[in-house]
């Protein structure tokens, strides 16, 4: 039997990690937000890894694993009092696997052509006015709106405090290929503490997110319907004097239902569990 794992939902999941020691204590009421980088231009390196392994009953368990690594280049400019954001992967390293249908994927960056174009307001609302090219390949491996969104954050609305907490609800909707998803999370950010790393003082943001994740349609021909749900947790090193993201770490674990209608399959129990890092070169 073959599994159809939608590739839309690998990108969704993906890094986590301790954070560095605190600095001194920082000023009240500081601005945490969104403006126009220095340099304009950076390189982030990347690694994402996800797994989805499916208890398939009497047509046996199924065991899909994606993984990417690679580079990608961020180019910032003003757009009102917005940030235009454009990112290009330059380097590419992926791998998918799916026991049930055997055979190895891989993808490299020629599979992503051009770039993405993101619009962020200063508190990082962002609208994608733009996506690269993918081949089914390098969808395959997590390229795709999510991946993209990973290069962002969510900053506070006002003037905060170290200790300060806020929460946002984001809902993002990809279609690929015949098969619709939609993830929504809560996410609970902390302004937990600052640290310093190669002499600047960076603002270190932790998250806690509530995640759920929905998908249907006809994945190569074939109609699927798949509901998942957990948590997601991480931080974010925010480097205050250059207003961007220095690391990004999340880690995902999700469970929940996975239907095959045409074949009389419901219910499936599915687990799915993600890791993923950007880091500033």
């Amino acid at each position: 039997m073959k599994a159809f794992i939608p590739l839309s939902a690998v990108a969704v999941l993906a890094g986590c990690a301790a954070p560095p020691p605190s600095a001194p204590p920082a000023p009240a009421g500081v601005t945490i937000a969104y403006g126009i980088a220095a340099p304009a231009t950076v390189t982030y390196a990347f690694t994402d890894s996800t797994s989805f392994n499916i208890r398939g009953g009497a047509v046996g368990d199924i065991s899909v694993t994606a993984r990417a690594t690679g580079t990608a280049e961020a180019a910032f400019a003003a757009k009102g009092t917005d940030v235009e954001m454009r990112v290009k992967v330059t380097d590419l390293d992926g791998v998918f696997t799916n026991s049930a249908m055997g055979g190895t994927t891989t993808a490299t960056e020629t599979d992503v052509q051009g770039e993405a174009v993101l619009t962020l307001t200063p508190r990082g609302a962002l609208t994608i006015g733009q996506l690269p090219t993918l081949s089914r390949a390098a969808q395959g491996v997590g390229m795709g709106a999510g991946f993209f969104r990973r290069f962002t954050v969510r900053l506070p609305a006002v003037p905060v405090q170290r200790g300060s907490t806020w929460t946002d609800t984001v809902t993002a909707t990809e279609d690929n290929a015949g098969v619709k998803s939609t993830v929504t999370d809560v996410v609970t950010a902390t302004w937990a503490r600052d640290t310093v790393v190669a002499g600047r003082t960076l603002n270190v943001l932790t998250h806690s997110t509530r995640r759920s994740l929905e998908i249907a349609g006809t994945s190569e021909g074939v109609q699927i319907a798949q509901k998942l749900s957990g948590a997601a947790t991480g931080y974010t090193l925010w480097d205050p004097q250059q207003n961007l993201i220095v690391e990004r770490f999340e880690n995902t674990d999700l469970s929940g239902t996975f239907d095959l209608p045409a074949m009389g399959l419901s219910g499936l129990p599915v687990t799915a569990k993600g890791l993923g890092r950007i880091t500033l070169r």
